[in-house]
Parts: C-alpha cells; sequence; structure tokens
C-alpha cells in the first residue's frame, strides 16, 4: 500500500476503532457508519488508480502512461464489474485473475455494496448501513488492497 490508498485506509481503521467508544446513539453510529461507508468508496477508486498508475508506468512509455493516468481520472464509483472491465482493457487475463479473486473471497458483493450505499447516502437516499457492516466492508476493502498490491505493484 502507498501514497492516498495507505493514509486513507488508516484513517478508516481509526474511525472504526474509535467508534466502539461511542455509546448506544443509533442515529450517531450510522453517522458514522455513513462516512465510512463514503470513505471506502474512494479508498476502491484510489486503490485501482494508484495500482494501475504505478503498473502503466513500469510497463510503457511516459506518453502512453500519461494517457493511462489521464484515463483513469474518469473512474467514480467503481462497482466490481467496472473494475472488471477496467483490468480487461490492460489484459483480459487480469480480469480473469480478479474474477477468480472476488469468488474465491466473497468480497465482490462487499464491493458492489459500498458502492452503491454510497450513491445512496451522497443522495439523501435511505440506506441500511452499521458500523459492523462497514467493518466487514474494511476487512474485505485490505483483500483488494493485498490483490491489487501484488498483481500491480511490485
Amino acid at each position: 500500500m502507498i501514497g492516498d490508498s495507505q493514509r486513507i485506509y488508516r484513517r478508516i481503521s481509526d474511525i472504526i476503532n474509535l467508534s466502539k467508544q461511542l455509546n448506544d446513539d443509533d442515529l450517531l453510529k450510522q453517522s458514522v457508519a455513513a462516512h465510512v461507508c463514503i470513505l471506502q468508496s474512494g479508498l476502491l477508486e484510489n486503490i485501482v488508480k494508484e495500482s494501475l498508475k504505478i503498473y502503466a508506468d513500469k510497463r510503457a512509455e511516459p506518453c502512453i502512461s500519461r494517457f493511462v493516468c489521464r484515463r483513469l481520472k474518469e473512474l467514480q464509483n467503481p462497482k466490481a464489474e467496472k473494475i472488471e472491465n477496467i483490468l480487461s482493457e490492460f489484459s483480459p487475463e487480469l480480469k480473469d485473475d480478479l474474477r477468480k479473486f472476488w469468488c474465491k473471497n466473497g468480497i465482490r458483493d462487499h464491493v458492489d455494496s459500498v458502492v452503491a450505499n454510497r450513491h445512496l447516502i451522497a443522495h439523501g437516499q435511505s440506506f441500511e448501513v452499521s458500523m459492523s457492516r462497514v467493518s466487514d466492508w474494511h476487512r474485505s476493502i485490505k483483500r483488494v488492497m493485498d490483490f491489487f498490491e501484488e498483481k500491480f505493484r511490485q
């Protein structure tokens, strides 16, 4: 983990740990959980963008790497299918590896839940997010970070 992803991951971990000190105020806990969910969605974006930027920098000429970075700036709301499609543009094998990773670890649904709930929260719609749920998602996002680090940053 490097850069913004590492910083955001630590910040989310700190918030989750601090939330354990909150009393039983459901509204406060749900508000903290919503904040964490939004941060988690941003973290997923950063993981993909940072990893693929490093990958492109290592494997391509500077002009190609700049092009890839500009294209990656357009990435928002990184649901699993969107991430798969981006990886398939690099290589079908990377997409296949990611799909195997999702299935093996049951993480695909967590990624999609984070992004879907971020959308609901950001647009003032009703959502169901708890500290327990974002804690589960956080563990899954760590595994996503590890996957991307292994595939793209070494």
